[in-house]
């Protein structure tokens, strides 16, 4: 029985990662970075801060630079722009209605996160909100995810994490979670491990209420 979700934040709650991608591309040109929109098709959707320490690893930039220069447009968007996912809302509610408890595992800072639940209107929903900071590991390690879970006293097998991005997909599957992918165009050159490490995909959150694990 499913009595947890946990969602990510970028591109799976926000429609953020158009943002995140627009803004990195803009930054890389400014300081010169050759093949700079490539690099951000290829590690934006991981999260913005390790693409930073590749681009500052492989050009010496100065990382820290290149993250709050990144992190104040990203904060601008989030305190004004940024939109919430179509239909999440109505996911929300259907899931509080099954009496399932709703998390968030995410990359973005906490304080970043904060800001953009609470201008949305949603953070109550909440019950549990874990990022990647705050246990030390990237979305390549389950930590975050786990984090989610052991707060709520659930086992992986009763969550569902919704995620877009292909790395966190494979890394919650691998984890023993049960995985929805959540579609959004940056995963598209990833679509085949998203396919394979999820059990299922949707486009759309009125998807969710048909699908069979929750009925």
């Amino acid at each position: 029985m499913i009595k947890g979700a946990i969602f990510d934040l970028d591109g799976t709650i926000i429609d953020s990662m158009g943002l995140w991608m627009e803004e990195g591309n803009k930054l890389l040109k400014e300081y010169n970075v050759p093949d700079y929109e490539e690099i951000c098709r290829t590690w934006v959707p991981k999260s913005m801060y390790e693409t930073c320490v590749y681009v500052s690893e492989k050009f010496g930039l100065n990382k820290d630079e290149l993250v709050r220069i990144w992190e104040s447009k990203m904060e601008y968007h989030y305190l004004n722009t940024v939109t919430l996912k179509g239909n999440i809302l109505n996911t929300f509610n259907y899931l509080k209605s099954k009496d399932v408890i709703l998390m968030v595992a995410t990359a973005t800072k906490r304080e970043l996160t904060d800001k953009v639940l609470e201008r949305l209107g949603i953070k109550d929903y909440f019950t549990h909100i874990y990022t990647t900071q705050m246990v030390n590991k990237s979305k390549d390690y389950p930590d975050v995810y786990l984090a989610c879970s052991k707060s709520a006293n659930l086992g992986v097998n009763e969550c569902f994490v919704f995620e877009d991005a292909y790395h966190g997909i494979r890394t919650a599957k691998n984890a023993g979670f049960n995985v929805i992918g959540v579609y959004e165009p940056t995963m598209n050159p990833y679509v085949d491990i998203v396919k394979k490490y999820s059990d299922y995909v949707i486009k759309d959150y009125d998807e969710v209420k048909e699908l069979p694990i929750f009925n």
